[in-house]
């Protein structure tokens, strides 16, 4: 009479399986990890130049010489900030191995009181972030508007 029983080949298989199912698993999530994180930088920047926009509307801190509320960043540091040359002096920093592209830095101001937009007219800022060959952009219009682009989108709409 034989015994059944799993054999080493049977053993082999089921484990290379397993291995080459936790394989794609672990490369799917990985990518969906750098999206993520694109997303919520873009969304960072994004706010920050909004509360350059609130600070020119409300005038906060505005006085003589202190009512330009400026969005400046740059790829040298990978750092952006929000300053009016008074009081206010933000500065932050990209997270997580996003970069701005390479070669890409700006700025541009909003007005106290009417929180007008330095952006020329009819050529929006394409603030783009970027990591492992994926790209995300941040577009500010002269109107003020400021929106965020969908992943590997090729410019502002």
């Amino acid at each position: 009479m034989y015994k059944k029983a799993v054999t080493f080949i049977e053993l082999v298989i089921v484990v290379a399986i397993v291995g080459i199912m936790t394989s794609v698993l672990l490369v799917s999530t990985s990518g969906s990890r750098t999206d993520k994180a694109l997303e919520a930088a873009a969304r960072e920047v994004a706010a920050m130049i909004r509360e350059a926009q609130n600070y020119a509307l409300t005038g906060k801190d505005a006085g003589a010489g202190c009512n330009s509320y400026v969005f400046a960043y740059t790829d040298a540091t990978n750092s952006y900030s929000v300053n009016n040359g008074c009081n206010i002096n933000n500065s932050y920093t990209l997270k997580n191995g996003i970069v701005f592209n390479s070669g890409v830095s700006g700025s541009f101001n909003f007005s106290a009181p009417y929180g007008a937009c330095s952006v020329v007219l009819g050529a929006p800022e394409n603030i783009a972030l970027s990591k492992s060959g994926k790209t995300i952009r941040v577009c500010v219009y002269s109107s003020g508007k400021v929106i965020e682009t969908d992943i590997g989108a090729a410019g502002c709409p």
